[in-house]
């Protein structure tokens, strides 16, 4: 498989994940719901990636990005 192709691979992977995770995180939300599809699809990418990393385990690890 060309590089490319696995980097879209993961990537979509990767995004599918952070999204389970947010609809789980609401669902356990006693305050309802925080994040939903909608508002994280409109946030920065450079901000989606750097808390997807962090979610993954695959980015640093500090609270103030």
């Amino acid at each position: 498989m060309p590089e490319d192709e696995k980097t879209a691979t993961y990537a979509e992977i990767g995004t599918a994940k952070v999204m389970a995770m947010i609809e789980k995180a609401n669902g356990l939300n006693p305050d309802g719901v925080t994040v939903t599809k909608e508002s994280w699809e409109q946030l920065p990418s450079t901000l989606r990636y750097n808390i997807s990393n962090v979610v993954l385990g695959a980015g640093d690890q500090r609270k103030d990005f």
